[in-house]
């Protein structure tokens, strides 16, 4: 398994977050718009596409409470990101 600090895989998301459907599917989403994903320890760390200090981060663990509460937090972090690029 990978150490922490080191970014993730959706194979290391899926084996992790398999009880938890709705968050999967906002983490892939996060990796879809260009986010990605570091070990935390007892969770992971997601990170804008503007990977210094000023970027985005939010900290998601392992056992969330309610799945679909924190899928919603997730995908509305990550669309209120204004560090995305312009295609």
């Amino acid at each position: 398994d990978m150490g922490s600090g080191d970014f993730v895989t959706l194979s290391y998301l899926q084996r992790h977050y398999r009880g938890y459907p709705e968050l999967l599917a906002a983490l892939r989403y996060a990796l879809d718009q260009g986010w990605r994903v570091r070990d935390a320890g007892h969770g992971v760390a997601v990170y804008c596409q503007h990977a210094n200090r000023a970027g985005c981060r939010r900290s998601i663990p392992h056992t969330p409470a309610k799945d679909a509460n924190a899928a919603k937090r997730l995908r509305d972090y990550v669309d209120g990101c204004s560090h995305i690029e312009e295609t």
